[in-house]
């Protein structure tokens, strides 16, 4: 019996990450409006709950997750990607110039550009590679069960 339970986490890591390489950046969708959905209940029970005040900022919340997560999400690749390539920049300037600090300012420079300009497509592989990783360690999970 405890093997099978063992099971479970593997095949959940294989499933999960099959589940990422499929949908890629619909995962971040599927999230947002599961967390604006479960934000809208928990205020909607802390209404009924007479805490009318945290009930409404939570249905406030959630509302806003649905309804603008797709541009908060835009807007912090922006941020994030406009301050990869200050950071890379300072930091080469910081550093010695040899080949390795070269080729890091350089693909930093790079993943912060494609942020900037096609953030969507940044996350869409990078949920490609979240779910190979998760593949590969849920195999390598389950090969280290069987071999009990």
């Amino acid at each position: 019996m405890k093997k099978n339970n063992e099971l479970v986490l593997p095949l959940l890591y294989i499933i999960i990450g099959a589940l990422f390489c499929i949908l890629k950046d619909d995962v971040v969708g599927i999230i947002m409006t599961v967390a604006g959905v479960l934000f809208i209940v928990n205020g909607i029970i802390q209404v009924v709950n007479k805490k009318t005040k945290d009930g409404v900022i939570n249905i406030v919340i959630g509302a806003v997750i649905i309804i603008f997560g797709w541009t908060l999400l835009w807007l912090a690749m922006l941020v994030f990607g406009v301050l990869l390539i200050i950071s890379s920049i300072i930091n080469f300037t910081d550093s010695k110039k040899d080949t390795i600090a070269i080729l890091k300012l350089v693909i930093s420079v790079v993943i912060g550009v494609l942020l900037i300009t096609n953030g969507f497509a940044a996350i869409s592989w990078l949920f490609i590679a979240i779910g190979v990783i998760l593949i590969v360690q849920g195999v390598l999970y389950l090969l280290t069960i069987l071999k009990k």
